[in-house]
């Protein structure tokens, strides 16, 4: 009867004091988080990430500028982000039962403007480049021995796709911003072309 009273005894003792061990490995962080000018700032995120388990904790700063976060103890990496002011980071390392007091002074982030320039003249304009699909066609026809006649067939712009070259750009002109007639065959409208060899 003693033997069971002392398991008894051992097992209520464990058990009374595993919430209070458990209890004991908590930690929080606390703080208020401020403007350069002192100026509370509510509606901040504030993440803590544990540097030895990579586990995250976060919080929001209240409409005082203030945040309580319950962690682990152990070492941490804390940021402070809110929109329109410069991320604040910090390392702290926490204790056991520890209650480490964290304030926080943010800075109002820097605007940069990017100004993208384009590498065309004001008033420019720019042609489309040439699309046209040629199609050739041969096949050789054997007549006697070693005489062949070979028929050919080729198409230029076999779509008709309407190219230019530059567009007009005096602008005493009539024809002003139209695009201009170029010699050049690459820029023809389809043309079709039949010829035959004759190998004797």
């Amino acid at each position: 009867m003693t033997a069971d009273f002392l398991k008894r005894v051992v097992l209520v003792s464990v058990a009374l004091l595993v919430p209070a061990l458990t209890y004991a490995q908590e930690a929080t962080f606390t703080g208020a988080v401020t403007d350069s000018t002192g100026g509370i700032l509510p509606g901040v995120a504030i993440t803590a990430v544990h540097e030895g388990s990579g586990n995250r904790f976060t919080a929001v700063t209240d409409d005082r500028g203030e945040f309580r976060l319950p962690v682990r103890v152990g070492t941490y990496r804390i940021s402070a982000e809110l929109s329109g002011f410069t991320t604040v980071n910090r390392n702290v390392q926490i204790l056991v039962g520890q209650i480490a007091v964290v304030n926080v002074q943010m800075s109002p982030s820097a605007v940069e403007e990017t100004v993208t320039v384009s590498g065309e003249a004001r008033n420019s304009l720019v042609g489309k480049p040439i699309h046209k699909v040629d199609l050739r066609i041969q096949k050789r026809l054997p007549l006697a021995g070693r005489v062949s006649a070979d028929g050919i067939l080729e198409v230029f712009n076999v779509f008709n796709h309407a190219n230019y070259g530059s567009y007009t750009t005096n602008e005493s002109n009539a024809n002003f911003g139209q695009p201009s007639f170029n010699a050049n065959a690459q820029y023809f409208p389809r043309m079709l072309q039949l010829g035959f060899r004759a190998t004797f």
